[in-house]
Protein backbone atom coordinates (compact mmCIF):
# COMPACT_ATOMS: atom_id res chain seq x y z
CA UNK A 1 0.00 0.00 0.00
CA UNK A 2 3.08 2.52 0.49
CA UNK A 3 5.80 1.32 -1.41
CA UNK A 4 3.49 1.13 -4.04
CA UNK A 5 0.28 3.59 -4.25
CA UNK A 6 -3.40 1.59 -4.86
CA UNK A 7 -5.51 3.20 -6.63
CA UNK A 8 -8.21 0.86 -5.04
CA UNK A 9 -7.18 1.78 -1.75
CA UNK A 10 -6.84 5.93 -2.47
CA UNK A 11 -10.08 5.36 -3.95
CA UNK A 12 -11.82 4.86 -0.51
CA UNK A 13 -9.91 6.76 1.80
CA UNK A 14 -8.44 9.75 -0.85
CA UNK A 15 -4.99 10.78 -1.02
CA UNK A 16 -2.69 9.00 1.56
CA UNK A 17 0.62 10.27 0.54
CA UNK A 18 1.01 12.47 4.26
CA UNK A 19 0.71 9.21 5.96
CA UNK A 20 4.15 7.13 6.97
CA UNK A 21 5.29 4.39 5.35
CA UNK A 22 6.12 3.15 8.86
CA UNK A 23 4.32 3.56 11.89
CA UNK A 24 5.24 1.60 14.97
CA UNK A 25 4.27 1.43 18.70
CA UNK A 26 6.60 3.62 19.91
CA UNK A 27 5.34 5.85 16.97
CA UNK A 28 1.96 5.56 18.79
CA UNK A 29 3.24 6.11 22.15
CA UNK A 30 4.80 9.12 21.08
CA UNK A 31 2.47 10.55 19.83
CA UNK A 32 -0.18 10.32 22.25
CA UNK A 33 2.11 10.89 25.04
CA UNK A 34 -0.26 12.58 27.66
CA UNK A 35 -3.35 11.57 26.78
CA UNK A 36 -5.61 8.88 28.60
CA UNK A 37 -5.03 5.78 26.37
CA UNK A 38 -6.22 2.55 28.06
CA UNK A 39 -5.93 0.26 24.68
CA UNK A 40 -4.76 -0.47 21.51
CA UNK A 41 -6.03 -2.70 18.59
CA UNK A 42 -3.78 -3.49 15.61
CA UNK A 43 -5.43 -4.33 12.37
CA UNK A 44 -4.11 -6.46 9.10
CA UNK A 45 -3.42 -3.78 6.53
CA UNK A 46 -4.55 -6.79 3.08
CA UNK A 47 -1.02 -8.27 2.96
CA UNK A 48 0.03 -10.74 0.47
CA UNK A 49 1.04 -12.91 3.36
CA UNK A 50 -1.37 -12.72 6.43
CA UNK A 51 0.51 -15.39 8.45
CA UNK A 52 3.47 -13.82 8.63
CA UNK A 53 1.83 -10.23 9.42
CA UNK A 54 0.21 -11.59 12.38
CA UNK A 55 3.62 -13.17 13.69
CA UNK A 56 5.77 -9.92 13.16
CA UNK A 57 3.25 -7.61 14.82
CA UNK A 58 2.41 -10.00 18.14
CA UNK A 59 6.27 -9.93 18.49
CA UNK A 60 5.80 -6.02 18.26
CA UNK A 61 2.77 -6.44 20.93
CA UNK A 62 4.61 -8.33 23.44
CA UNK A 63 6.24 -5.37 24.31
CA UNK A 64 3.14 -3.23 24.24
CA UNK A 65 3.18 -1.64 27.57
CA UNK A 66 -0.82 -1.48 27.03
CA UNK A 67 -3.54 -3.86 26.92
CA UNK A 68 -3.45 -4.99 23.21
CA UNK A 69 -5.67 -7.29 20.93
CA UNK A 70 -4.99 -7.81 16.35
CA UNK A 71 -7.15 -8.30 13.71
CA UNK A 72 -6.09 -10.57 11.64
CA UNK A 73 -6.41 -11.25 7.72
CA UNK A 74 -8.64 -14.35 6.78
CA UNK A 75 -10.48 -15.56 3.60
CA UNK A 76 -13.85 -17.51 4.32
CA UNK A 77 -13.38 -19.30 1.15
CA UNK A 78 -9.40 -20.35 1.26
CA UNK A 79 -9.05 -24.54 1.46
CA UNK A 80 -6.44 -23.51 4.37
CA UNK A 81 -8.64 -21.65 6.52
CA UNK A 82 -8.90 -24.64 9.27
CA UNK A 83 -4.85 -24.29 9.56
CA UNK A 84 -4.72 -20.58 9.41
CA UNK A 85 -7.86 -19.95 12.11
CA UNK A 86 -6.11 -22.49 14.94
CA UNK A 87 -3.28 -20.83 14.07
CA UNK A 88 -4.71 -17.17 14.97
CA UNK A 89 -6.57 -18.91 17.95
CA UNK A 90 -3.27 -20.07 19.36
CA UNK A 91 -1.52 -16.38 18.92
CA UNK A 92 -1.78 -14.35 22.35
CA UNK A 93 -2.95 -11.18 20.57
CA UNK A 94 -5.58 -11.85 17.96
CA UNK A 95 -9.07 -11.54 19.24
CA UNK A 96 -10.64 -11.01 15.51
CA UNK A 97 -10.50 -11.95 12.19
CA UNK A 98 -11.34 -9.64 8.78
CA UNK A 99 -12.37 -10.37 5.80
CA UNK A 100 -12.77 -6.87 2.87
CA UNK A 101 -15.68 -8.07 1.27
CA UNK A 102 -16.26 -4.21 -0.02
CA UNK A 103 -18.17 -4.71 -3.89
CA UNK A 104 -19.45 -1.44 -4.87
CA UNK A 105 -22.10 -1.38 -7.88
CA UNK A 106 -20.45 0.92 -10.25
CA UNK A 107 -16.99 2.01 -9.42
CA UNK A 108 -14.37 -1.31 -10.29
CA UNK A 109 -11.81 0.47 -8.56
CA UNK A 110 -14.16 -0.37 -5.17
CA UNK A 111 -14.51 -3.84 -5.36
CA UNK A 112 -12.30 -5.75 -2.93
CA UNK A 113 -13.99 -9.20 -3.17
CA UNK A 114 -13.94 -12.12 -5.76
CA UNK A 115 -17.31 -11.55 -6.61
CA UNK A 116 -20.43 -9.45 -5.80
CA UNK A 117 -22.44 -12.80 -3.95
CA UNK A 118 -20.24 -14.02 -1.40
CA UNK A 119 -22.18 -13.03 1.34
CA UNK A 120 -24.94 -15.34 0.13
CA UNK A 121 -22.54 -18.51 -0.95
CA UNK A 122 -23.34 -21.55 1.06
CA UNK A 123 -19.21 -22.12 0.90
CA UNK A 124 -18.73 -19.22 2.11
CA UNK A 125 -20.96 -19.15 4.78
CA UNK A 126 -19.60 -22.30 6.01
CA UNK A 127 -16.10 -20.92 6.37
CA UNK A 128 -18.11 -18.82 8.93
CA UNK A 129 -19.16 -21.84 11.00
CA UNK A 130 -15.47 -22.88 11.63
CA UNK A 131 -15.16 -19.66 13.97
CA UNK A 132 -17.50 -21.86 16.76
CA UNK A 133 -15.34 -22.83 19.27
CA UNK A 134 -12.05 -20.67 18.33
CA UNK A 135 -13.53 -17.10 20.88
CA UNK A 136 -12.33 -14.91 17.74
CA UNK A 137 -14.87 -12.41 16.68
CA UNK A 138 -15.86 -11.95 13.38
CA UNK A 139 -15.25 -8.58 11.13
CA UNK A 140 -16.74 -8.24 8.14
CA UNK A 141 -16.39 -4.84 5.70
CA UNK A 142 -18.77 -4.31 3.58
CA UNK A 143 -20.29 -0.97 1.33
CA UNK A 144 -23.61 -0.04 2.33
CA UNK A 145 -25.61 -1.87 -0.42
CA UNK A 146 -24.67 -5.10 1.22
CA UNK A 147 -26.08 -4.08 4.72
CA UNK A 148 -29.16 -6.08 4.44
CA UNK A 149 -27.04 -9.19 3.02
CA UNK A 150 -24.61 -8.82 5.96
CA UNK A 151 -27.68 -8.56 8.41
CA UNK A 152 -28.55 -11.97 6.74
CA UNK A 153 -25.25 -13.55 7.73
CA UNK A 154 -25.16 -12.01 11.25
CA UNK A 155 -28.81 -13.45 12.10
CA UNK A 156 -27.84 -17.03 10.61
CA UNK A 157 -25.18 -17.35 12.94
CA UNK A 158 -26.34 -15.52 16.28
CA UNK A 159 -23.67 -17.54 18.41
CA UNK A 160 -20.59 -15.70 16.75
CA UNK A 161 -19.89 -11.87 17.48
CA UNK A 162 -19.86 -9.89 14.10
CA UNK A 163 -18.27 -6.56 13.59
CA UNK A 164 -19.09 -4.09 10.95
CA UNK A 165 -16.59 -1.50 10.00
CA UNK A 166 -17.61 2.15 9.33
CA UNK A 167 -21.27 1.78 9.58
CA UNK A 168 -21.15 -0.11 6.40
CA UNK A 169 -19.26 2.42 4.35
CA UNK A 170 -22.23 4.62 3.03
CA UNK A 171 -21.52 5.15 -1.22
CA UNK A 172 -24.58 7.47 -1.90
CA UNK A 173 -24.25 10.31 -0.33
CA UNK A 174 -27.67 11.80 -1.64
CA UNK A 175 -30.36 12.04 0.31
CA UNK A 176 -31.91 9.40 -0.97
CA UNK A 177 -29.07 7.13 -0.42
CA UNK A 178 -28.45 8.41 3.39
CA UNK A 179 -32.18 7.59 4.15
CA UNK A 180 -31.86 4.48 2.59
CA UNK A 181 -28.68 3.27 4.26
CA UNK A 182 -29.64 4.73 7.43
CA UNK A 183 -33.05 2.13 6.48
CA UNK A 184 -30.87 -1.02 5.99
CA UNK A 185 -28.71 0.01 9.09
CA UNK A 186 -31.44 -0.33 11.26
CA UNK A 187 -31.99 -3.94 9.83
CA UNK A 188 -28.72 -4.48 11.10
CA UNK A 189 -29.30 -3.04 14.21
CA UNK A 190 -31.63 -5.68 14.86
CA UNK A 191 -29.00 -8.70 15.58
CA UNK A 192 -27.89 -8.47 19.11
CA UNK A 193 -24.17 -10.29 17.88
CA UNK A 194 -23.16 -7.06 15.64
CA UNK A 195 -21.17 -4.56 17.22
CA UNK A 196 -20.54 -1.36 14.55
CA UNK A 197 -17.27 0.42 15.04
CA UNK A 198 -16.51 4.33 14.18
CA UNK A 199 -13.78 6.07 13.44
CA UNK A 200 -11.76 8.91 14.19
CA UNK A 201 -14.89 11.34 15.54
CA UNK A 202 -16.50 11.74 18.39
CA UNK A 203 -19.54 10.34 17.51
CA UNK A 204 -20.90 8.21 20.14
CA UNK A 205 -24.39 6.18 19.10
CA UNK A 206 -25.53 4.92 16.14
CA UNK A 207 -29.25 5.88 14.82
CA UNK A 208 -30.70 2.29 14.71
CA UNK A 209 -33.76 2.36 16.96
CA UNK A 210 -32.08 0.65 19.36
CA UNK A 211 -29.26 0.30 22.26
CA UNK A 212 -25.97 2.08 20.91
CA UNK A 213 -23.28 -0.75 20.24
CA UNK A 214 -20.56 1.40 18.93
CA UNK A 215 -16.88 1.68 19.06
CA UNK A 216 -14.73 4.71 18.04
CA UNK A 217 -11.54 4.17 16.82
CA UNK A 218 -8.62 5.96 15.14
CA UNK A 219 -6.04 5.15 12.28
CA UNK A 220 -3.54 8.12 13.62
CA UNK A 221 -4.21 10.13 16.57
CA UNK A 222 -3.46 13.70 14.99
CA UNK A 223 -5.05 12.06 11.22
CA UNK A 224 -8.70 13.07 10.71
CA UNK A 225 -10.14 11.20 7.10
CA UNK A 226 -12.49 13.13 5.66
CA UNK A 227 -14.41 9.67 4.05
CA UNK A 228 -15.46 8.97 7.71
CA UNK A 229 -16.45 12.37 8.21
CA UNK A 230 -19.20 12.40 5.15
CA UNK A 231 -20.32 8.92 6.44
CA UNK A 232 -21.28 10.25 10.33
CA UNK A 233 -23.28 12.74 9.05
CA UNK A 234 -25.21 9.49 7.70
CA UNK A 235 -26.05 7.12 10.51
CA UNK A 236 -24.51 9.13 13.73
CA UNK A 237 -25.60 11.20 16.26
CA UNK A 238 -23.39 13.24 18.80
CA UNK A 239 -23.69 12.67 22.55
CA UNK A 240 -21.91 14.23 25.67
CA UNK A 241 -20.40 10.00 26.39
CA UNK A 242 -20.58 6.69 25.39
CA UNK A 243 -23.84 5.26 26.40
CA UNK A 244 -22.51 1.37 25.95
CA UNK A 245 -18.80 0.75 24.63
CA UNK A 246 -19.31 -1.89 22.12
CA UNK A 247 -18.49 -5.26 23.09
CA UNK A 248 -16.30 -5.42 20.82
CA UNK A 249 -13.53 -3.31 22.30
CA UNK A 250 -13.96 -4.61 26.12
CA UNK A 251 -13.59 -8.05 24.32
CA UNK A 252 -10.00 -7.48 22.13
CA UNK A 253 -8.45 -5.53 24.68
CA UNK A 254 -9.19 -8.38 27.11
Amino acid sequence: MFAQRSAGFEELVGDYSALPSTYLPEDYARDTQGLNVVGTVWAEFISDNPADEVRWANELMHAATRPTGMIALVDFLSPDLKHTLDAYASTQHVRCVRQHMGWHPENPLLRYAQRPDLLSDPAWRRGIDLLRGRGLLCEIEIFAPQLREFASVAAAYPDIQFVLPVMGWPVDLTRAGQATSKCELAAVGKCPNVAIKIFRWNASSVSTGRSPRCARGSFRPSRFWAPHAVCSRVTCRSASSLAAFNIFMVRILR
